[in-house]
């Protein structure tokens, strides 16, 4: 480790001629009014030690064509670096590395970075910045970058409130849906019923046979009234015959030829008469009574009109059932597919929560394997830097002040020279902190505070060191 023994600058920036000898202490105070060069003094060491990334624009002091910065430390190491103006008046820079050994170390700057560490903090510039620039400076000595973890996170997590909010909502639809455990599963349809309609046609026809049976018995009763008649007069001429035999003896003969055949006859006759008689009978009680039937006839529109009447109050009863039963398979198959989005949603919603805790396990771990200065330092979700789960703006001033000083010496550079400008802005107890930890870790501080009052300070004054 190493420190800062003797300082020479010319003609940088605001200082025409400052020698610094002897310097090799823990605290350094550079005091005087202001814009009497303190800060041209740090810009020089700076401008020194780190390179191309902290050489001012206007590194040259005005008036002259060529500055120079030369750094001596207390092993035995000098450092100086030249500026010179071009023709075109562009600014030319060179360093030179000398040891303590005569070594002159190629590639200067990388051997010079390597010993000083890769990152320069200004304990109070750092107190000052902006909490998301803290993080910045904190993530670049830590080596770690959360935050396209945050980023990641926070957009995950918006995905899952939205996809929360809508669960919700879905489920409140859900919940308001009707379900119906027996209702079908397949679509009801209906036959309709058929009237039972009565045939005018048929009736017409069964009225034609009631009146033919009727034709049928009244000729056979004429016809048997004629047979009777017929043997009535022929039984008369059978009296008028016998009547005649005994007037007429001597036809006697004769008569009772023709007596004998008009029994016959008459037999033959009465015979027929009976067969004729029984025929009439039996169709007489084969005729079919057409009064009915006439009345069936007049009342067929009526029945008919109550049968397509009963016919479609059965068919609206289950039209009315089957629309009730689709109605309400219908709605269990709304709510049956609200369920199955709500279920993806959750699901979603899970997987969303599984991968903010992945993301969280996966910041823990970074976080955990990181090496951070101060033990309790970290970052929040919102990226700023915390100290114990706490903002680090939230903690007291002396122990900002401890935390911006570790963060300083971080690394374990071998040339430990922090510089501090606007160190006016420290009290006596932050100063102290400075000083003690300056101390207990080798490190040289280097601070810039308006005034002369610091014991051992170095003050300048127009450019130069009084």
């Amino acid at each position: 480790m190493s420190r800062i023994k003797a300082v020479s600058i010319r003609d940088f920036k605001r200082i025409s001629t400052l020698d610094i000898s002897d310097c090799d202490r823990a605290i350094v105070v550079l005091g005087g009014r202001n814009d009497a060069g303190k800060s041209s003094a740090l810009d020089a060491i700076a401008t020194a030690l780190g390179g191309g990334r902290l050489i001012p624009a206007e590194p040259i002091r005005r008036g002259a064509d060529k500055g120079e910065v030369s750094v001596t430390t207390d092993d035995g190491m000098t450092i100086r670096r030249t500026f010179a103006k071009r023709d075109d008046g562009s600014i030319s820079s060179s360093l030179t590395i000398r040891t303590a050994d005569g070594m002159s170390p190629r590639g200067a700057q990388g051997w010079l970075d390597a010993r000083l560490g890769q990152h320069a903090v200004d304990p109070v510039a750092f107190l000052a910045l902006a909490p998301d620039a803290q993080a910045q400076r904190l993530r670049e000595i830590a080596g770690v970058d959360v935050r396209p973890l945050d980023t990641r996170r926070a957009a995950i997590y918006a995905e899952r409130t939205n996809i929360g909010r809508d669960g919700a909502r879905e489920k409140g639809t859900l919940e308001t849906m009707a379900h119906y455990p027996d209702a079908p599963t397949e679509p009801v349809t209906v036959s309709p019923a058929k009237p039972a309609l009565v045939s005018a046609a048929e009736i017409l026809d069964e009225l034609g046979r009631a009146t033919e049976t009727q034709a049928n018995a009244d000729r056979a009763e004429s016809r048997a009234r004629e047979a009777a008649d017929d043997a009535a007069r022929k039984l008369d001429a059978a009296n008028v015959a016998s009547s005649a035999v005994a007037d007429l003896e001597r036809r006697l003969s004769e008569a009772r030829q023709a007596q004998l055949l008009a029994d016959t006859h008459a037999d033959g006759a009465r015979a027929l008469a009976d067969l004729a008689a029984g025929d009439a009978e039996k169709v007489r009680a084969a005729v079919i009574d057409p009064a009915p039937v006439r009345a069936r006839l007049a009342d067929v529109e009526r029945v008919n009109a109550e049968a397509r009447a009963e016919a479609e109050a059965k068919n609206e009863a289950n039209r009315s059932a089957a629309d009730e039963a689709n109605r309400k398979r219908e709605a269990n198959e709304r709510r049956a597919k609200q369920a199955a989005k709500v279920a993806a949603i959750r699901a979603d919603y899970q997987a969303r929560t599984d991968t903010l805790a992945a993301i969280d396990a996966e910041k823990a771990a970074m976080l955990a394997a990181a090496t951070f200065p101060v033990e309790g330092l970290g970052f929040s979700e919102a990226g700023t830097v915390t100290l114990d789960g706490l903002p680090l703006e939230q903690a007291g001033a002396a122990t900002r002040m401890r935390v911006s000083m570790a963060l300083a010496l971080a690394g374990a550079p071998e040339i430990r020279v922090v510089l501090i400008r606007d160190a006016s802005l420290l009290d006596d107890d932050s100063m102290e902190i400075v000083r003690t930890m300056a101390e207990e870790r080798g490190a040289q501080v280097w601070l810039e505070r308006v005034g002369d009052r610091d014991p051992g300070a170095i003050v300048i004054e127009d450019g130069g060191a009084r």
